[in-house]
């Protein structure tokens, strides 16, 4: 049971890894049809992030359950495995949790770039903005449109 137990675990842990790289590479995704300004490309990762997320939300129950059998906490951390399993601790679900660790770092490097690019873009929008609401309360419309070409 122990050894089948650990098992499913490895690959719960697996799963949410191949989970999370789906979504680094709709994020990334994401970024990519922003630049090029093709919002159906945009709205495609949107929908493809929600698959993702709304099946991930499947995985934090299977983990609890997947302790509870092996006589850990629900809430067990991965950082909190090693001591936790102790010996049961074995090379395979090391690296399990290892590559989800790793996965879920460049998720959110990820997602901090994409953060990072929409705040620029939405700095420059309000520039914009606030220089052509200037130019319009120092001129006429037909000066505007002198301007803007």
């Amino acid at each position: 049971m122990t050894a089948r137990t650990l098992q499913a675990l490895a690959d719960a842990l697996l799963s949410e890894r191949h989970l999370l790289e789906e979504l680094h590479e709709l994020v990334r995704r994401q970024r990519e049809s922003l630049s090029r300004d093709d919002m159906a490309a945009v709205e495609d990762t949107l929908f493809g992030t929600h698959r993702v997320l709304h099946t991930m939300r499947e995985a934090p129950r299977r983990r609890r359950s997947l302790n509870c059998l092996l006589g850990c906490p629900e809430g067990l951390s991965l950082s909190g495995m090693d001591e936790a399993l102790g010996e049961r601790m074995n090379d395979e679900l090391r690296a399990a949790r290892d590559g989800l660790n790793a996965a879920g770092q460049a998720l959110a490097r990820e997602v901090e770039l994409n953060r990072a690019v929409l705040r620029a873009a939405l700095a420059a929008t309000d520039e914009y903005t606030r220089a052509l609401h200037g130019a319009a309360a120092g001129g006429s419309c037909a000066t505007l449109l002198d301007r803007t070409g």
